[in-house]
């Protein structure tokens, strides 16, 4: 993802700056090829039709649209090939809404959630999963909410009533982590760190929602936050502070 001919070429001129030219340089990278017969290839086994294949070379790409601004932004790539929000993206000054998961279908995500509410410290604090197809990505996410207020919102010629949550700010932040797997094959791993929204997507299609499964792992800041959110999870009583799980 970070090598091609222009690339090598300009490594190149930083140590021979009155070397060839980009032009010369390529001619004598296909010369060589013919000679030596060799073909610099990184040969990918893919189902036609199944998937979706983006090359590009970088650590970031142009590629996630606001369908709220229109908006370009750019999304963070890792060496297991997905893409993945940063701790301060523009969507932490928003919040989140049952609202979002409506209208998701419209922005082409077809993905299932799964919320856990519960009090601790005198906050409503509430662990929000998702999971299913991104566009044309395989996705999985963890969003750590606090409760803010209740709006009345109209839209598609109706009002009702949606309970806004706001992101975790820094303090709130939890350690996490997860793996998710689709048909029992892993797809890729979020390594435990402290965050308030661990996600990964990686490109290429999924069929349906329920072949994704999620391990995850989250630490709470008490034996009593793990406690509180095991009791509204239904999970049993745990005795430390990390809870594992599956989803």
């Amino acid at each position: 993802r970070r090598m091609n001919l222009r690339y090598i070429w300009e490594e190149y001129r930083q140590t021979e700056p009155g070397g060839l030219g980009y032009s010369q340089f390529c001619r004598r990278y296909q010369d060589w090829r013919k000679r030596t017969g060799k073909e610099v290839v990184m040969v990918q086994e893919r189902e036609p039709g199944k998937e979706l294949f983006v090359d590009w070379m970088g650590d970031t790409l142009a590629c996630v649209v606001d369908t709220g601004t229109g908006e370009l932004l750019t999304a963070h790539y890792s060496n297991q090939g997905i893409f993945y929000s940063t701790m301060y993206p523009w969507q932490r000054n928003l919040g989140y809404c049952e609202l979002y998961n409506t209208m998701a279908p419209l922005a082409g995500m077809i993905i299932s959630d799964k919320k856990i509410t519960f009090n601790y410290d005198y906050k409503t604090w509430r662990i929000w999963l998702w999971k299913g197809l991104y566009g044309s990505t395989t996705g999985a996410e963890i969003g750590v909410y606090i409760y803010s207020k209740t709006y009345s919102i109209s839209y598609f010629g109706r009002t009702s009533k949606q309970d806004w949550y706001r992101c975790a700010n820094d303090s709130e932040r939890l350690y996490m982590s997860f793996t998710l797997y689709k048909n029992g094959k892993k797809l890729f791993s979020r390594s435990y760190q402290l965050h308030w929204w661990l996600t990964g997507f990686k490109p290429g299609m999924s069929y349906w929602w329920d072949t994704l499964r999620m391990d995850i792992t989250i630490t709470f800041k008490t034996l009593a936050m793990a406690k509180a959110f095991c009791s509204a999870a239904g999970f049993k009583t745990p005795t430390s502070t990390t809870v594992s799980f599956s989803w």
